[in-house]
């Protein structure tokens, strides 16, 4: 801690694992480079550290310390700057057991087309691809901590044709997360984003005051599954898909995302749909910044998933995402339930 909190106060701003794994657009602070520049190794890494609590009618119901997420990663080229590769490990979410998250290879054939092969994340839904390191609120919105289809071996294709960025692969399942194991049956996925004003929107805090862009997207995943190893013939089809909104422009982010999930066994559907919308805005002479967010699922075929949630957050970022302690307070209302739960988060975060 004490080594990442120097590296985080040092005068370079330069970030080690940008939004989206775009290694190649930064300059990391820790990194050794062979003399004709044709192999490098980087390092890079965080740590959240959080305190939860909820209530429902004043009786506290969850009251805890935790740390979230832990990250490591080595990332560099071997024998050309267009052959990237990136190892990750960390904990998962609030687990105490580190893992391989990410190692993958990349090879840059052109601005249009790069290969990647290994294991990282299915490229579906906006904020599951954002890095976490560098979301406003820390924690994804619940919705997309639902449907989000978690990380797994693949093959993807991906690039940039003009304004548009695209990724598409096929993996081994539809990815290992907190509430499903990782299977065998192939997974499709693709994701497409149109930056209007040719300029992505990387990151959930504009530190920069940027000038106004838009980007718009949409992205789907399908695969199919065996439902129980002791039931065979009987498969699992699921279906993901969404579509997102980001605009910045002077300090000012706003992000909406609508998507839906469909199970089907044997002819009977499991449908979720929701999303979210939230907005931040930087105040630079405070290092500060304040934010919103709100978000709606409907279980379609189950009611007990149904949940609104409205949260209000504020920030300090002393060295922008790399040191920061964001407090988080919201209602959530749970639908079978008929009750609200008041809950409160603070959370801090160093990075290296």
């Amino acid at each position: 801690m004490l080594f990442a909190l120097a590296a985080v106060l040092a005068p370079a701003v330069a970030r080690a694992d940008p939004p989206a794994m775009k290694e190649r657009a930064r300059h990391p602070r820790l990194e050794v480079r062979s003399r004709d520049d044709r192999f490098s190794l980087a390092l890079g890494g965080f740590l959240q550290a959080r305190y939860a609590a909820s209530a429902r009618d004043r009786d506290v119901e969850q009251s805890e310390f935790t740390t979230p997420r832990t990250r490591l990663y080595f990332f560099g080229h071997v024998h050309s700057p267009d052959v990237r590769y990136r190892l990750m490990v960390g904990t998962p979410v609030s687990a105490q057991q580190a893992q391989v998250l990410d190692a993958y290879v990349e090879y840059k054939i052109a601005r249009a087309l790069r290969l990647r092969g290994g294991r990282f994340k299915i490229p579906v839904m906006r904020e599951w691809v954002e890095g976490a390191a560098f979301l406003a609120s820390v924690e994804r919105s619940t919705i997309v901590q639902l449907l989000l289809p978690g990380r797994d071996y693949g093959l993807m294709l991906s690039g940039e044709i003009a304004d548009v960025e695209y990724a598409v692969g096929v993996f081994n399942g539809a990815g290992v997360n907190a509430v499903r194991e990782s299977n065998r049956t192939p997974a499709l996925a693709a994701r497409v984003v149109w930056n209007l004003h040719g300029v992505p929107i990387d990151g959930e805090v504009d530190f920069e005051g940027s000038a106004p862009r838009i980007a718009v997207g949409a992205s789907a995943m399908t695969t199919s599954r065996p439902l129980d190893s002791s039931v065979p013939g009987v498969q699992v089809r699921e279906e993901l898909g969404g579509v997102e909104v980001a605009f910045r422009a002077h300090g000012f982010d706003v992000t909406a995302e609508a998507m839906a999930r469909t199970r089907t066994v044997e002819g009977r559907r499991d449908r979720v749909v929701g999303g979210y919308i939230r907005a931040d805005q930087y105040i630079p002479a405070w290092k500060a910044s304040l934010g919103a967010r709100a978000v709606r699922i409907h279980g379609v075929d189950e009611a007990a998933v149904s949940r609104t949630e409205v949260e209000l957050d504020g920030g300090i970022y002393p060295a922008q995402h790399d040191l920061k302690l964001v407090m988080n307070v919201g209602r959530a209302r749970l639908h079978a339930a008929r009750a609200w739960d008041t809950y409160l988060m603070v959370q801090v975060q160093a990075g290296f």
